[in-house]
């Protein structure tokens, strides 16, 4: 079914595509401001080799540099693809541009932003900002969605053995037992399905998930010893470098944890240590911040603000006319591989132009 779905959706892109009636609905919806004149693009990591490389990451967070260089020479032809604090500059310019801008941005702090997008983007001659999750660089430690991922891609973990692990977690986090009780819901109704329990664990402190892992490690015989083998992150030095060459390094926070969850004062260590890391290895000023899992409310946003941040990035905002953006929530529209990939082939421009119209 899923694959009947995926033929539908490409066909109707064609249609829609090379009849104009796409392209139509952009510009009306653009001239008479239903819709924001930009578009922010937010990516992960790109790989060479995406069925090989991507075993343990989740669906959506990754694109083959194959299709990223398609859809780096679509937007070029498309959009005036600017620098994030360009576009917060055009906000007070009461004038609509002509053409629709374009920002690209990534998430994490990925090597491969550095290995495989990185020359993509000098080929092209792009701009682009990466924001960087600053207790990971230089470092060979994986996200713990990583690695539950790997543990239940790798090891033979049951459901039962899982939810004993969540249940032992109960007794020692009282405070988290709704949480760690409705985790225990997703195993039972989905069984060992990892984006799911992925998405179930966002919930819990930084704490429980590293006493989780810990105990799903326990009971593998598997060994973290295999980061050391297969570095994910960026070093600073490959910051550095893509820093002088016109490539923003910004602010994901320090840990990656969802900022809504904590007290204040992390909210505002998170916040303000990160900036002072990458301005303390990379010079210049860190000025962009992107909320993790793009979460925020007032009391973070606030924060961001007087941190001295000129602007912020999430997954959520409204589509609203660029005079009226908030700057401390401009929205990103995600791209992976599957928004640009007919059911046979690498990339087509009807389905990448009828993701972002759609998206935008």
């Amino acid at each position: 079914m899923q694959a009947i779905r995926n033929i539908i959706k490409y066909l109707a892109a064609l249609v829609l595509y090379y009849s104009g009636a796409l392209a139509l609905f952009d510009w009306l919806s653009r001239k008479f401001g239903a819709r924001s004149n930009y578009i922010i693009l937010m990516y992960h990591r790109v790989l060479e080799d995406i069925n090989a490389e991507n075993v343990f990451t989740q669906p959506g967070m990754s694109v083959s540099s194959e299709a990223f260089d398609h859809q780096l020479e679509y937007l070029k032809s498309k959009y005036r693809v600017i620098d994030l604090e360009q576009l917060v500059q055009t906000f007070s310019d009461d004038r609509r541009a002509s053409r629709p801008m374009a920002v690209i941005t990534f998430d994490d702090g990925w090597r491969d932003n550095y290995s495989n997008a990185f020359p993509l983007l000098k080929k092209h001659n792009l701009p682009a900002r990466i924001f960087v999750t600053t207790d990971y660089i230089n470092t060979n430690r994986p996200f713990w969605f990583l690695m539950v991922k790997w543990i239940l891609t790798e090891s033979q973990m049951t459901a039962d053995m899982l939810t004993g692990v969540v249940a032992d977690l109960a007794e020692d986090f009282p405070s988290e037992s709704e949480d760690l009780a409705e985790l225990v819901h997703v195993i039972k109704t989905a069984g060992v399905d990892s984006d799911k329990i992925i998405q179930a664990c966002k919930k819990l402190e930084h704490a429980t998930l590293e006493r989780l892992i810990e105990q799903m490690l326990a009971r593998t015989r598997l060994s973290p010893d295999y980061w050391e083998r297969d570095r994910p992150m960026l070093t600073w030095e490959q910051a550095r470098c893509m820093s002088r060459q016109g490539i923003g390094i910004e602010s994901h926070g320090c840990s990656h944890r969802i900022l809504t969850l904590l007290p204040s004062a992390e909210i505002c260590r998170e916040i303000t240590a990160s900036k002072t890391a990458i301005e303390s290895e990379l010079g210049g000023t860190v000025s962009c911040f992107a909320y993790p899992n793009g979460n925020y409310d007032e009391e973070v946003k606030s924060a961001v603000e007087q941190a001295g941040y000129s602007c912020a990035v999430t997954t959520a905002g409204e589509k609203k006319n660029s005079g009226k953006s908030d700057k401390y929530a401009l929205r990103r529209v995600a791209v992976h591989d599957g928004v640009s990939a007919p059911p046979l082939g690498r990339f087509s421009k009807a389905m990448f132009a009828w993701h972002l119209i759609r998206h935008a």
